[in-house]
């Protein structure tokens, strides 16, 4: 007969009892509805065995807890692992299907013909591509070139070569060969007329001096004085506002006067280059200076009803080579490019 010793251990509370069983062998851990189980092949003697008993299994269940945590780390990142070993051979066997089309067990004349195959769906869609390509821009170019000239604005010819350049002359299309080749030289003209109109438009006065719809209260030419009624020349046209607006340059340019001028009260002039330059009147505050480059749409002021006016609204003058013109007539041709949101029909019609 062997005698031994229970202890049981649950929280803070140990408890031991004398067991006395045949040929026990040397015992071990368990854990038990959340009981430590520790068996000893001799009586506790006293009160510090028990301690160190209780400390042992508490370092026992801490290492078995840390054991437990790290077999879960262990299994995720095993399985991290298997999902991109996965991901990897289904990429390596996409691989391997692509390389069997050019595979050297292949006669050399199939993979030549495969290659060429593969080079010719390659070309015609370069060529797909470059025929919707220059049939967008030749349209475009057409409806801007149309709308210039209804309204009779000319821009300087395509410029020649630069003076700081040379070298053989080599046209782009000899660069390439076949279909592509001839699809190219014939794209050419009017792949190079679109670049020249488009590089142009950001400075041409096309759009609206305010956001949204326009409504014009005074149009150009021969009108009756406001003041007194009598018949008077009006050199630009009057669009509605509120006091405050913000008003908007119709084309990129630089500001060449601004501040007070006499009947116009604040006002702002650009020159726009090719002969056109704009004129901003009756303004209430200046965002602009003298000198300054502004983008097209930029805000350079607020409306107001400064100088000689009999309410708040903005005068909008446009000059071709000096002389002033009915800006409707490039309103009409950035309504026409799509530069310039349609206007009210008020507008449409006096534009006609």
């Amino acid at each position: 007969m062997k005698t031994i010793y229970l202890t049981l251990q649950q929280g803070e509370h140990l408890a031991c009892w004398r067991l006395t069983l045949p040929r026990l062998a040397v015992c071990g851990l368990a854990l038990v509805g959340g009981l430590g189980i520790t068996l000893f092949p001799g009586i506790p003697a006293d009160p510090q065995t028990l301690e160190q008993a209780k400390r042992r299994m508490g370092i026992l269940q801490a290492e078995l807890e840390r054991a437990t945590s790290q077999q879960a780390m262990t299994a995720d990142l095993l399985n991290g692992k298997l999902a991109e070993a996965q991901k990897r051979l289904a990429r390596l066997e996409s691989q391997g299907q692509a390389l069997n089309q050019l595979s050297p067990n292949r006669p050399a004349p199939v993979r030549l013909r495969l290659l060429e195959e593969a080079m010719d769906r390659h070309e015609r869609q370069q060529i797909n591509e470059l025929t919707t390509l220059a049939d967008d821009r030749r349209n475009e170019a057409i409806r801007i070139d149309k709308a210039l000239a209804e309204a009779r604005i000319s821009l300087p010819e395509l410029p020649t070569v630069s003076s700081d350049a040379g070298g053989p002359f080599i046209p782009l299309a000899a660069a390439f060969s076949g279909l592509f080749a001839d699809r190219l030289a014939g794209a050419e003209p009017w792949l190079m007329r679109h670049a020249h109109l488009t590089e142009h438009l950001p400075n041409l006065p096309l759009r609206a001096p305010f956001s949204g719809r326009l409504e014009i209260s005074s149009g150009f030419g021969a009108r009756a004085d406001p003041f007194h009624g009598r018949a008077a020349w009006h050199s630009g046209i009057d669009l509605r506002s509120d006091a405050g607006s913000q008003v908007l340059a119709t084309g990129a340019g630089n500001v060449t006067a601004t501040g007070w001028n006499g009947a116009y009260g604040l006002s702002v002039d650009i020159d726009h280059g090719n002969g056109l330059s704009t004129r901003y009147a009756h303004l209430s505050r200046l965002l602009v200076r003298e000198g300054e480059r502004v983008d097209a749409l930029q805000p350079i002021a607020l409306s107001g009803a400064s100088g000689r006016t009999k309410g708040a609204h903005l005068h909008y003058e446009l000059r071709v080579d000096g002389e002033a013109t009915d800006p409707r007539r490039l309103f009409k041709a950035g309504e026409k490019i799509g530069l310039l949101p349609i206007a009210s029909s008020r507008m449409r019609e006096a534009a006609q």
